[in-house]
């Protein structure tokens, strides 16, 4: 199990600060043109959000590791399977302390599976999700669950 401090789940991280001492790694997770959702270990940014998150924790937690979870490319939009697959993978794959998501979903088709790994996250892997509302203020997942900072 890869082990991280901050898991930032968004656009990726520019390639040149990708062999920085504090990166543990990426991955890009994204569906395919016949909707499979697919993995690459590529995960440079193309959109510049994830890029910046990263520089803004980093400059105020130096000691800070972090693993990277693409899930938008050039524009910032994934549906509610893909940023589900993106939990399921974290709680799967990797130990860390916060999941970072500056993305979430409006329109949910099962509230319950989001709330079953939110909370599987938190109460197994003990780790801490931060995620953004919707911009124009509409209830959105998994920020609106109780168990996440929103």
């Amino acid at each position: 199990m890869i082990e991280a401090n901050v898991v930032i789940v968004d656009s990726g991280l520019e390639g040149c600060l990708q062999n920085d001492d504090n990166i543990k790694g990426g991955i890009y997770l994204y569906q395919d043109d016949t909707g499979k959702l697919t993995t690459q270990d590529v995960y440079d940014d193309l959109y510049g959000h994830g890029t910046a998150m990263f520089n803004i924790i980093k400059k105020n937690c130096e000691e800070a590791t972090f693993y990277f979870v693409k899930i938008f490319d050039k524009e910032p939009y994934c549906n509610q399977d893909l940023l589900l697959h993106s939990l399921k993978y974290v709680y799967k794959n990797i130990k860390c302390d916060f999941i970072l998501l500056s993305s979430g979903a409006v329109m949910i088709n099962n509230v319950k599976v989001f709330n079953n790994i939110v909370e599987k996250l938190y109460q197994d892997n003990k780790s801490i999700i931060i995620s953004a509302f919707n911009n124009e203020g509409a209830l959105s997942y998994p920020a609106a669950d109780e168990l996440v900072i929103g």
